[in-house]
């Protein structure tokens, strides 16, 4: 028979530390603690009746106070907890944090922008289009030379797009090194998106030419 490393498993790291942590890991996983969460949950859940006394209501509603203090207070704890990690990390790490949630919010706008720009402007993402350059004030898009050659049709797609975003989103459109990569996938992933419809009706769209 295969030897049973249960007991050699549960004896493993049984210094002071690893009381703590099984004393937590025990409180956490109690299953009467389990069971009074649970109670809670559908007490504050429980909607009373229309005809509820105003005692029911009354304890209804301080149930649901209860509850709502004791999240406040919890997640008032989580976030000195964060503060205090954040306190510790080295500054660089801590600026790259920083960073990081500041490109998540950027990058949710720049996505916006682009699934406008398939919408609205092109379906695919012209030829070198990115890194986008900042145009002249005075470019004017409607200007029959912006086609004369390749070169100037890649200088119009660019002031195109770029007066197309925001003026607080254009000068991340220079800046930051994801923007082309970020706006190009969002365009790809938006493509399907909007032909669907199209296609799923495309027989009642053109029934009336008989093709």
């Amino acid at each position: 028979m295969p030897k049973d490393f249960t007991c050699a498993l549960h004896n493993i790291g049984q210094g002071e530390s690893s009381d703590v942590d099984n004393s937590s890991y025990a409180d956490n996983n109690n299953p009467a603690s389990d069971t009074e969460e649970l109670q809670e949950v559908r007490s504050v859940m429980y909607n009373p009746p229309p005809d509820a006394s105003t005692t029911e209501l009354h304890k209804a509603l301080g149930t649901t106070q209860l509850a709502y203090s004791r999240v406040c207070g919890e997640l008032t704890k989580l976030r000195n907890k964060h503060n205090a990690l954040l306190s510790i990390l080295p500054q660089t790490r801590k600026k790259a944090v920083e960073i990081g949630s500041a490109n998540v919010l950027l990058d949710s706008s720049i996505v916006t922008q682009a699934k406008k720009y398939c919408f609205l402007y092109h379906f695919w993402m012209p030829k070198d289009i990115f890194p986008l350059t900042i145009p002249s004030p005075d470019f004017n898009l409607n200007s029959p030379a912006r086609w004369h050659t390749p070169e100037l049709k890649i200088t119009g797609n660019k002031a195109e797009l770029y007066f197309m975003i925001p003026p607080k989103l254009q000068r991340h459109a220079t800046t930051y090194v994801s923007f082309g990569r970020v706006f190009a996938n969002a365009v790809s992933s938006e493509r399907p998106n909007i032909l669907k419809p199209v296609k799923d009706n495309a027989a009642q769209l053109f029934s009336s030419l008989n093709l």
